[in-house]
């Protein structure tokens, strides 16, 4: 699947991003090291969820064309427990208060919540490559 090619090139754009730990005393640069961050999670979470609604199509003949009800109905297939289902709902909510409006206090509170959620789409990814090719 192409789209599944284009996840995981964007979660490692991400995680280059993320594990580098930058120490600037320029308040710009570091502002713009964020937002660079964000914006890469944000296009990071839009791979995921339409790959997922891809594989829901493929595999289970479910269409569905937004974020929260795909990790709705991934979670009915057992591939993501409840947990990581509310994780990922938060993580929809997350980004499109980004994505719709830009604030300073909001873009910080995200910026601490990236590497997990990193973590979360690697996860969630891995697994469903590893059920795409059994």
């Amino acid at each position: 699947m192409e789209l599944q090619r284009h996840l995981f090139l964007a979660l490692a754009d991400l995680e280059k991003i993320l594990s580098n730990k930058f120490i600037f005393y320029d308040k710009d640069l570091s502002q713009a090291i964020r937002d660079s961050k964000i914006q890469r999670f944000e296009y990071s979470v839009d791979l995921l969820w339409k790959f997922i609604s891809r594989y829901l199509q493929i595999y289970h003949g479910v269409v569905i064309n937004t974020p929260k009800p795909v990790f709705r109905e991934l979670f009915k297939t057992g591939l993501i427990t409840e947990e990581e289902t509310q994780k990922l709902l938060n993580m929809v909510d997350s980004r499109n208060k980004t994505s719709h409006i830009y604030l300073e206090k909001i873009a910080e509170k995200l910026s601490t919540k990236i590497n997990d959620y990193h973590q979360l789409m690697k996860e969630v990814t891995s697994r469903l490559h590893n059920k795409i090719q059994k």
